[in-house]
């Protein structure tokens, strides 16, 4: 037997691994990154939750600080988190920074992923193998149902501290409004809502990767 017809099992199974990895990584860090730069989910909840009437201040006094926050944590945002018409103490300096090393580190993945996703397009067309696409679309099922398991369990307040304290190694984020009032302007509601925007996303990404497996199968079938 040939040697490359002896490795093209190995081939493909290294393939479809990568596949499934690099997609699942892509969409998640995708959808984080979105969810980040959706604006408009702040501006409702903020409306609905009535945070201008009840901190004393106008919107646009909100809208500008909440602008600063969400353009630190960007790539290419600045070095320094300096708000417009806030205080902060160095504790929620320092936790700040350590939030935009995390979403810098999903923006980073999401390029490097994006490229070699684009790769493996390219390669598993030629091989007219796509099995990474199901295998993502299950991955991510089995994520979702654990993420679903252990909000069920503990319910979104206990979730929402065992998150800090896994992601973190100090207490920096708990928050004093008088000497950080941005936390009066990002209630657990807000992020709440953030969380199940990311879920739902996620999911619709693995609905697209099930449908484009399917669509990908008929298509090399007709070819035969």
């Amino acid at each position: 037997m040939d040697p490359m017809e002896k490795r093209r099992p190995v081939i493909a199974i290294l393939r479809n691994v990568l596949g499934t990895v690099v997609c699942t990584a892509l969409i998640i860090s995708l959808c984080v990154t979105l969810t980040l730069l959706y604006r408009p989910l702040y501006f409702r909840d903020m409306q609905q939750m009535k945070l201008a009437e009840r901190n004393g201040v106008t919107e646009e006094e909100i809208l500008a600080n909440y602008r600063t926050l969400i353009t630190y944590n960007t790539l290419f945002g600045p070095d320094e988190l300096e708000f417009p018409t806030l205080t902060q103490s160095e504790t929620g300096r320092i936790h700040f920074a350590e939030v935009k090393k995390i979403f810098v580190g999903f923006q980073w993945c999401a390029i490097v992923c994006l490229l070699l996703f684009s790769s493996l397009l390219a390669r598993s067309r030629v091989a007219r193998d796509f099995r990474w696409l199901r295998a993502t679309a299950i991955a991510i099922g089995v994520i979702l149902a654990a993420i679903a398991a252990v909000f069920l369990i503990g319910g979104w307040d206990n979730v929402f501290v065992w998150f800090h304290k896994l992601v973190f190694n100090n207490d920096y984020w708990i928050f004093d409004y008088t000497t950080d009032p941005i936390i009066n302007f990002l209630p657990d509601t807000y992020f709440l809502h953030c969380a199940l925007q990311i879920l739902i996303n996620v999911l619709i990404g693995a609905g697209i990767c099930e449908w484009r497996y399917r669509a990908t199968r008929k298509e090399f079938a007709a070819k035969k």
